[in-house]
């Protein structure tokens, strides 16, 4: 239910002249949290929510919360710096506590991911494919474009296992520097790799790539370390990285390369890879090599020719990549992800598109997925039951050849041969029911009453007694009528 608080602050924001918010510009992470805070717990919609966060205009300080409270203090340009719980409290006191703790919890992730922050550099080729190794510290808002790009999104991230080197181990040839933020706990923040290429006047460069962060804070700290050496720098008027050198190693897979945010063409002259407008080879894969190959598998990133390569989800894999990943469905007879599979008793697996599409295939009572042709339909239960289950979970009724669930069957007494429902065993007129409460032993991992083992506990349970009415008798073949036996010899 929306709140009043919520709905006269924002009330009080939309009302007035002086302010005004670009609807099209980037959600950050912290403002996109508070419009799910806000829109979950009832207080706004989803739209509402989202002008409601423009408006007060959320930001991390240090280790607190920094935002506008009413529209008088946005007016004001007076922002209130708090603890999370208390600024969203007083936004709307209605808020519950799970909510602002799990809403406390992230924040504290962030604000503890910009915490402690240490600028260093390198050029050795062993830090640089150690940095971009590093474990990364959590995202905490940070402003991109085209300048900054995110680090939790490179896709020079990974560990690149099946390569001797990291590509980014090329940039320790000398003409390149990397510039990097640590937090307190030895995590990535982020990281910026420069040319500072010597020429052959002796004059020294300073070409930065793109900032890649986790963090505006620590993309702050890189830009003004950048700032500051770009004054120190020789060679004013170079702004790109041409003839600088890489170092050339050699893969199974091709020769070791990164990607290039920038001149991403080089020359390879056999002693090293060199930064050239007139380059044959591009350094725009992800891959981690550039080499001959048509195709590299996108897990572990071998080389493939077009008829070693597999394609699954739009993507290309090796032979052994593929058959760990994909799965083949008998039904509809295509591969998909091992994730989106389902196993179907006495079918094998289906994907999960089958299962959800397919009328053919249902859910039974016991959440199991089954073909219908392997299930029997109990309209009082509206659940599927399987065959396989029949005389455990449900049985066919003799009286109308229904099937029902084991828990409506009346437990007759074993010399009568025929299996109905409690109301039919009541309605034919022939039985008496009596009850009795019984304490005994329950074993859940045999789901047997009575077995007295360490595995389970005393439970009540109802004892049912059918017995047959006292003027009738089983014969055999039939429930017969005593007194209107004794009437007729009479």
């Amino acid at each position: 239910m929306e709140t009043d608080v919520t709905h006269k602050t924002l009330a009080a924001f939309l009302s007035s002249p002086a302010l005004a918010v670009n609807p099209y510009r980037e959600v950050t992470d912290l403002e996109f949290k508070l419009i799910r805070l806000f829109a979950e717990c009832g207080c706004l919609n989803r739209s509402l929510s989202l002008k409601l966060v423009s408006y007060i205009n959320p930001t991390f300080d240090g280790k607190m919360l920094s935002l506008y409270i009413s529209a008088k203090d946005a007016e004001r340009n007076r922002r209130t710096i708090g603890k999370p719980a208390k600024l969203i409290r007083k936004l709307d006191p209605t808020i519950s506590e799970s909510d602002l703790e799990n809403f406390s919890v992230w924040f504290k992730d962030c604000t503890l991911a910009n915490d402690g922050l240490v600028l260093k550099t390198a050029t050795d080729a062993d830090t640089f494919a150690s940095v971009y190794k590093m474990d990364q510290a959590a995202k905490s808002d940070p402003n991109l474009g085209h300048d900054r790009k995110s680090l939790a999104a490179s896709c020079m991230r990974y560990d690149f296992s099946h390569l001797p080197y990291h590509p980014a181990y090329i940039y320790g040839s000398g003409d390149f520097t990397l510039g990097w933020i640590e937090n307190s706990q030895g995590k990535l923040a982020a990281r910026v790799v420069v040319c500072t290429r010597i020429n052959k006047d002796g004059l020294t460069c300073f070409v930065p790539a793109p900032i890649y962060t986790n963090s505006n804070v620590a993309a702050d700290m890189l830009d003004a370390w950048m700032d500051q050496e770009k004054a120190k720098a020789t060679d004013q008027e170079k702004h790109t990285w041409l003839n600088a050198k890489l170092l050339r190693i050699e893969t199974d897979d091709g020769l070791l390369a990164p990607y290039f945010d920038r001149d991403s063409s080089v020359k390879d002259n056999g002693d090293f890879l060199v930064v050239s407008r007139l380059g044959d080879i591009e350094l725009s894969s992800t891959h981690g090599t550039v080499s001959d190959y048509e195709y590299h598998c996108e897990h572990c990133g071998c080389g493939l020719n077009e008829y070693d390569a597999y394609w699954g989800n739009d993507e290309v894999y090796c032979d052994s990549c593929f058959t760990d990943t994909f799965t083949y469905c008998d039904n509809c007879q295509e591969y998909d992800a091992n994730e989106n599979f389902t196993h179907v008793e006495n079918h094998g697996h289906i994907c999960s598109s089958c299962v959800s599409c397919d009328s053919d295939f249902v859910q039974s009572v016991s959440g199991d997925i089954y073909h219908i042709d392997d299930c029997t339909y109990i309209e009082s239960e509206n659940e599927f039951y399987p065959l396989s289950e029949e005389g455990n979970t449900w049985f066919t009724s003799d009286v109308d050849q229904e099937p029902y669930s084991i828990d409506d069957q009346a437990k007759l007494p074993l010399w009568f041969p025929d299996v109905m429902t409690r109301d039919q065993a009541i309605e034919s007129g022939h039985w008496t029911l009596t009850t009795k409460k019984e304490t005994v032993w329950y074993s859940p991992r045999t789901r047997n009453f009575g077995l007295a083992n360490r595995l389970g506990y005393y439970t009540t349970n109802i004892v049912e007694t059918w017995t047959l009415k006292p003027w009738l008798e089983w014969n055999g073949y039939e429930i017969v009528n005593n007194q209107l036996d004794l009437f007729e010899d009479a």
